[in-house]
């Protein structure tokens, strides 16, 4: 009978010690494991800021062509606008020519 609390603390104890080696190798894991997730959660933040940053630079150069492309059309209607009227006032002048060719034969 003397023994029996004995062999209960030393039962106690080392359940205790089991629990705390426990303890300690779900918490290394707990830190491992965070650690990664930080880590995966840092790569996933830095992958958004470069995808960001790159579709902000084809959004610019894409703008960019589009007023380039614009600014061209304008410039070729802006010609041909020109051409239409020079060749309009060549006409003109033609038949300016043809019709006092005409009174001057008639004088």
């Amino acid at each position: 009978m003397k023994d029996y609390p004995l062999k209960y603390r030393d039962d106690a104890q080392n359940k205790m010690l089991a629990l705390k080696e426990k303890a300690e190798k779900e918490m290394t894991q707990f830190n491992v494991e965070l650690k990664e997730l930080i880590r995966v959660i840092d790569h996933d933040r830095k992958l958004r800021e470069f995808m960001s940053c790159k579709d902000k630079e084809r959004t610019e150069a894409h703008e960019q062509m589009e007023l380039m492309r614009k600014r061209k059309e304008a410039e070729k209607s802006s010609d041909r606008d020109n051409t239409v009227m020079v060749s309009m006032a060549s006409y003109s002048y033609k038949q300016a020519f043809i019709w006092f060719g005409v009174q001057l034969s008639l004088l």
